[in-house]
C-alpha cells in the first residue's frame, strides 16, 4: 500500500465517493464537501491523505489541523481525523496502523502534539460513531487513543410540537421583559461581544468564520432580557446558506429536517430555565415554518433536552490521542 497526500479534487472526490459507498447511512451530501473541506475556518488547515494499491484508492482520510494557536480556543496544536474510510476488501487492521502512522508522522512534522477522532471545526462528526465501533474502537484503543467521553445527538419529530405549560408561566411572566430575535448584520456585533464575553472557545470561533458567509449570521437568534443578550443559539434548516453540523445527518429523516446547537445562557441568567424557554420559542418557530424534524448535535445534556421531548438518536465516543 502507497500512502500519499490528495492534491487534486478528482483524487479528493474519489475518496468521498469511498466513503459514501462503504457507509450509505451517512452519505456526504456535496455542500458539506465544499464547505467542510475546501472552505476551512480561518487558522484550521485541511490535507487529504489516500492510500493505493496500484492505481486504485482503498484508504482515505480527511485530516485537520492547526499550527497556530487559536486565542481563547486551543491552548496547544490539535489536530483532528475528520473522515475515514477503508474499502472493505482491505485488511482494515493493518492498514489502518500504517495510516495512524503515516498520518502521526506527518502531524509531528507540523508541530502537532494532540489529535482527536472527529470534533473537528466544521466536523462531520463529534466523534466515532457508534455504528463504526466495532471496526475501528480497539483497534484506536490498542493504537494509543484514550476514550475520554460520550456524546450524543438528538431528534425529535416537532410537527405536535407546542409549548409546554411551565414554559407557557415564563412567557405570561416576562411577557414584556424577555424578547427573541434572529440575529442581522445590526446586531452581529452584539452577538460576537456577547459569545466573546461568555462563550470565548469553539463557539466564538465557529460565528466569527461562520458570520462571514453569506446567510450565515442569520441562522444565529439572541434572546434579550431588558434589551441586554441573556442567550443565544444557533438554528440551521435544509435550507441554510452554511449546512451546520447540527444537519449534517438530517436526511436521514426525511424532507422538512432542521438542527438546533449550539446553545448558550449567560451564567447570571441560568437555572430561570430561559435555556429551554430559548429552544421551546424556536421549535415553535420552525414548525410554523413547516419544518418536521429537528436534531440537536453534539450533546451530553439529554436529561436537558427530554424535558422538551428529544430523545438519542446517535452516540460517538470521544478519543483523543496525545502525540
Amino acid at each position: 500500500m502507497k500512502y500519499q497526500i490528495l492534491t487534486t479534487r478528482k483524487e479528493i472526490y474519489a475518496g468521498i465517493n469511498l466513503w459514501n459507498t462503504r457507509y450509505k447511512e451517512y452519505k456526504i451530501n456535496p455542500l458539506l464537501i465544499t464547505q467542510n473541506i475546501f472552505s476551512p475556518f480561518a487558522g484550521t488547515n485541511v490535507v487529504c491523505w489516500g492510500g493505493f494499491k496500484g492505481n486504485q484508492l482503498t484508504a482515505f482520510v480527511v485530516l485537520k489541523y492547526t499550527e497556530a494557536l487559536l486565542s481563547d480556543y486551543l491552548t496547544d496544536h490539535h489536530a483532528w481525523v475528520s473522515l475515514w474510510v477503508i474499502s472493505e476488501i482491505d485488511d482494515q487492521e493493518s492498514v489502518w496502523r500504517e495510516l495512524l502512522l503515516e498520518l502521526e508522522t506527518f502531524l509531528l512534522s507540523k508541530g502537532v502534539r494532540k489529535v482527536r477522532i472527529g470534533g473537528d471545526p466544521q466536523s462531520f462528526f463529534p466523534g466515532l460513531p457508534a455504528e463504526m465501533s466495532k471496526e475501528y474502537l480497539s483497534l484506536l484503543i490498542s493504537s494509543g487513543y484514550m476514550e475520554t467521553g460520550t456524546v450524543y445527538d438528538l431528534y425529535q419529530n416537532i410537527s405536535a410540537f407546542f409549548l409546554p405549560d411551565f414554559l407557557g408561566e415564563i412567557d405570561h411572566a416576562y411577557q414584556d421583559q424577555l424578547r427573541l430575535e434572529a440575529v442581522t448584520k445590526n446586531s452581529e456585533k452584539e452577538l460576537l461581544n456577547f459569545l466573546k464575553t461568555n462563550f470565548s472557545g469553539r463557539w466564538y470561533y465557529e460565528a466569527d468564520n461562520i458570520r462571514r458567509i453569506p446567510g450565515g449570521i442569520e441562522d444565529y437568534w439572541l434572546l434579550y432580557y431588558h434589551n441586554k443578550v441573556a442567550a443565544f443559539a444557533r438554528v440551521n434548516t435544509e435550507d441554510s446558506a452554511y449546512y451546520g453540523p447540527n444537519i449534517n445527518w438530517g436526511a436521514q429523516f426525511g424532507p422538512g429536517f432542521c438542527g438546533l446547537g449550539p446553545l448558550g445562557v449567560d451564567r447570571n441568567y441560568q437555572g430561570k430555565r430561559w435555556g429551554l424557554y430559548l429552544i421551546a420559542k424556536l421549535i415553535v418557530y420552525l414548525k410554523e415554518q413547516h419544518y418536521q424534524h429537528m436534531i440537536i448535535d453534539w450533546t451530553t445534556l439529554v436529561g436537558y433536552y427530554q424535558k422538551l421531548g428529544f430523545e438519542v438518536c446517535k452516540k460517538y465516543t470521544i478519543l483523543s490521542k496525545t502525540l
